[in-house]
């Protein structure tokens, strides 16, 4: 078998390079869409089959949400819609926290106040002034909730006393719920217009939700390549090997992201864990790479680099074959989350052969004299 590093690896490096950088222009002119988990909204399942087209579905169902962002996916028996937070349902729910954590903090108040009152203690009269900014913040927001629920085509209803904050308290959850029915079943009104199902899943998630679950997601990615760049630094005790391998990742990363804009799927939570994954066998490979480069000496470095590589490749074939079973099965059986998780990870065990054979191994080569 012919021992590639014995050529001018030196050159080998454009590869990846080209194959990264077509990743990246993908992802930003596919505009990667991201799942409901992490910007917030509602995903609509249809356990049925479709003869029309993605391109169709996705065209119409999107002209019936204009000021929303709408993703269509599509496999052999279902049919996932996703579709950003409606901005007045968003201010509804806003509007209804904003009123439950504010009665959570006037119970509480007004308990100390009873208390007091009981105990004779005058110093109630110093927490009064809090009683009552509490309640006329709770009576605003239930205003602007009141409003907002119109926007939904709900009558305002009257009929509770603004003097008992009871009353308040659950009309606004009233208006929550009714607000939510609403709007879910103009939604599968609408959608009901282009695919006619028996039966439809509904699952949502609030902006607020959503934007933590994405600042985690981005905390857990940096917090993994910190972690790995100080294990690598550790091991080879030099800056240049750790900083190689931590970019080798972060390559893999970037192509295995380009599988959710080839397979039509959005960055959410099952994402993550695959991404995840995906830098796990990433950081074995080249560590796998470096140690046999770097700290053994039999034979040339080249001839150490070689071995290396035919035994990452037995490695990542055996995780192709898993996966590719796991994909297969997955579509046979309808089980989405599965099929994700294989997709992203085919495509970046495919990537990591090019970013650690071609990629990060000849650097390395190049740094061991």
């Amino acid at each position: 078998m012919l021992n590639i590093y014995q050529r001018n690896y030196k050159l080998y490096p454009i590869i990846p390079i080209v194959i990264v950088l077509a990743s990246i222009l993908s992802i930003i002119i596919a505009k990667l869409p991201l799942s409901i988990n992490l910007t917030g909204g509602t995903l609509i399942i249809v356990n049925q089959s479709s003869n029309y087209s993605l391109s169709y579905l996705q065209g119409s169902i999107s002209r019936l949400f204009p000021s929303s962002v709408v993703t269509v996916t599509k496999n052999l028996n279902q049919i996932d819609i996703y579709i950003s937070a409606n901005s007045t349902l968003s201010a509804i729910e806003r509007s209804y926290e904003n009123i439950q954590a504010d009665y959570n903090s006037y119970q509480q108040i007004y308990s100390n106040i009873t208390v007091l009152r009981s105990e004779g203690n005058s110093s109630y009269l110093s927490l009064e002034p809090s009683l009552q900014l509490l309640y006329n913040k709770i009576l605003s927001n239930f205003t602007s909730e009141q409003l907002k629920a119109a926007d939904l085509g709900l009558r305002a209803n009257n009929s509770y006393n603004s003097s008992n904050i009871s009353s308040v308290i659950k009309l606004s959850l009233l208006y929550f719920n009714e607000s939510q029915a609403r709007y879910y079943n103009m939604t599968i009104s609408k959608i009901r217009s282009v695919i006619n199902a028996d039966s439809y899943t509904i699952e949502s998630v609030s902006p607020e939700i959503g934007s933590y679950f994405l600042n985690d997601f981005i905390d857990i990615l940096i917090a993994a390549f910190v972690m790995v760049f100080i294990a690598v630094y550790i091991i080879f005790r030099d800056i240049l090997p750790a900083f190689t391998i931590v970019l080798g990742a972060l390559a893999d990363i970037s192509i295995a992201m380009s599988a959710l804009v080839i397979f039509h799927l959005p960055l959410g939570i099952t994402s993550l864990a695959a991404l995840l994954m995906i830098i796990g066998f990433s950081i074995d490979t080249e560590v796998l790479a470096a140690i046999r480069i770097i700290k053994r000496h039999e034979d040339t470095k080249e001839i150490r680099a070689f071995n290396s590589m035919k035994t990452g490749l037995t490695m990542t074939s055996s995780a192709l074959i898993a996966f590719t079973s796991m994909l297969v099965f997955s579509i046979i059986f309808n089980i989405a989350t599965y099929e994700e998780i294989a997709s992203i990870l085919i495509i970046g065990l495919i990537g990591d052969i090019f970013t650690t054979w071609f990629g990060t191994t000849p650097v390395i080569l190049s740094i061991k004299k």
